[in-house]
């Protein structure tokens, strides 16, 4: 019987299969989205005054390495509330453009401060190993309400370290900041 002759190349089935796309399938940043070394799918790098900011202020805080900076739609990822750092072992700054545009150049500033601070004490670290425990403790019904207060606490502690060491007048632009994403995140 007259075999097939076997096609050249690579078979068939060796390749991984394309992504799918569509809404279902959109990658979340942290998540599926966050590729590792400054990639996430669906993100534009920071324009140059963005990134020399995040710079500078890295550099301010003694961030050894300060992270790779990427900004997303709020279109695109509507389940972004506000910036936050991705990743745990080469962390990415994003930013959601409309409400990064909507801040003073004062407020980027403190804002950028908060996420490096944040980067700085190692708490994506943290909140992995808060999220491996709480998958282990999953039948305990104080353990989310426990590790919920420590998330807060953590937010209000790098708010608090922020404030002192920004002058005065930077410390009331920060908290205008907040108060502005707060609205944002509101109106969505």
């Amino acid at each position: 019987p007259a075999h097939p002759r076997p096609r050249p190349g690579p078979h068939p089935r060796s390749r991984p299969p394309p992504p799918r796309r569509g809404p279902k399938h959109r990658p979340l940043p942290g998540a599926a989205g966050h590729q590792g070394r400054g990639r996430v799918i669906g993100a534009d790098r920071p324009d140059e005054k963005t990134a020399a900011l995040v710079t500078g202020c890295a550099r301010e805080l003694f961030v050894l390495e300060p992270p790779a900076v990427r900004v997303v739609s709020q279109a695109r990822f509507p389940e972004l509330s506000c910036p936050c750092l991705a990743g745990w072992r080469r962390p990415v700054l994003i930013l959601v453009r409309e409400q990064w545009e909507a801040l003073t150049p004062e407020e980027r500033r403190s804002v950028a401060a908060h996420e490096l601070t944040h980067l700085r004490h190692r708490d994506n670290s943290l909140n992995l190993l808060l999220v491996a425990l709480q998958a282990i403790q999953w039948f305990n019904p104080l353990i989310p309400f426990a590790f919920r207060r420590l998330r807060q606490d953590l937010e209000c502690l790098r708010d608090q370290e922020v404030l002192e060491k920004l002058p005065e007048e930077e410390g009331l632009a920060y908290a205008g900041a907040i108060v502005r994403l707060a609205r944002m995140r509101r109106l969505r």
